[in-house]
């Protein structure tokens, strides 16, 4: 990390009152989230209106896994994951990301990233779970923001092998206010692969729910990933939950209106956050460490609306 993204400072986001803090700092058991829970979960109805407003990016970027672009693998002309890390560390400066989630995250791209940021950013699940679950992680600068509840949900990928995927609780450093976070890849059908739309049901269904259950917690909820699907996805997770994507489009009971643009990479969000900023970024440094393209957005977190 420069020494510049070092001594930068945000200012503070947001105040939140410490009964908030405490009570969703004990919320959660040990055992993830099931879509069962959303009905044992009691929301917080802590006073909000002292707060403040603020802003943070955040970005969801499929990396292309690291055994992708080895000798025999299917993408060979790219550089390889130790040397596709090292761009990764740049475009997260470049961007002046907060947090991100990330696909195809495999171990050699994590221990390089360890080895490249040397603590100045956080990663859930890493290496703490198991090696698959490394591959969809969630990373943030640790200056800015603590790690307070870190969870996985057993997702469904190819053939319906259950991968521990992430959602944790992060706190602010400066301000104290708490934000969720959620990262998810689904499985694609292809030919070697084969048709793999129930699982990608099955997993899109376990998300829904998840965003359900969180929103009960009362604190915000930002859901990152390479999902596989376009407007379909798009629609359970906007109508079905208290979501919206940072993207455009509808949201809420109505008729579901998805954005223009289409991509099966998504940054959504709890329905009462604001998004502005949203690029689809596919600059050379982006070109030569993936084939996907780096979605950024900002995110900003006003009062929740009560009731």
């Amino acid at each position: 990390m420069s020494a510049s993204a070092l001594a930068r400072r945000r200012p503070a986001l947001w105040g939140v009152p410490l009964l908030l803090v405490a009570f969703l700092a004990g919320m959660l058991l040990e055992s993830p989230v099931s879509p069962r829970s959303q009905t044992g979960t009691t929301r917080s109805d802590v006073d909000l209106r002292g707060a403040e407003t603020g802003t943070f990016r955040v970005a969801s970027f499929n990396v292309l896994g690291a055994n992708h672009t080895v000798r025999g693998g299917t993408h060979p002309g790219f550089a390889s994951g130790s040397v596709r890390t090292e761009y990764l560390t740049r475009l997260l400066d470049l961007r002046d990301l907060d947090v991100a989630g990330l696909q195809e995250f495999q171990r050699p791209q994590f221990d390089k990233f360890m080895a490249l940021t040397r603590g100045a950013w956080g990663v859930y699940p890493g290496n703490k779970v198991t090696n698959y679950a490394t591959h969809n992680s969630i990373v943030w600068r640790t200056a800015d923001w603590e790690l307070l509840q870190a969870r996985t949900l057993p997702i469904p990928y190819f053939g319906g092998k259950k991968v521990p995927m992430p959602y944790v609780l992060l706190r602010n450093i400066d301000s104290g206010r708490l934000v969720w976070f959620a990262n998810f890849h689904n499985p694609a059908s292809g030919k070697r692969r084969g048709d793999q739309s129930r699982w990608r049901a099955e997993a899109a269904r376990m998300q829904v729910a998840l965003a359900n259950a969180l929103w009960n917690t009362g604190a915000p909820l930002v859901l990152t990933g390479d999902m596989n699907e376009r407007g379909t996805y798009f629609c359970k997770m906007t109508t079905q939950a208290p979501m919206r994507s940072a993207s455009g489009g509808s949201f809420g009971s109505g008729p579901c209106q998805p954005p223009k643009e289409l991509r099966i990479d998504w940054v959504f969000g709890s329905n009462f956050v604001q998004f502005s900023g949203y690029d689809v970024h596919r600059g050379d440094l982006v070109r030569r460490t993936s084939d996907h393209p780096m979605i950024v957005a900002n995110v900003t977190i006003p009062l929740r609306p009560r009731g």
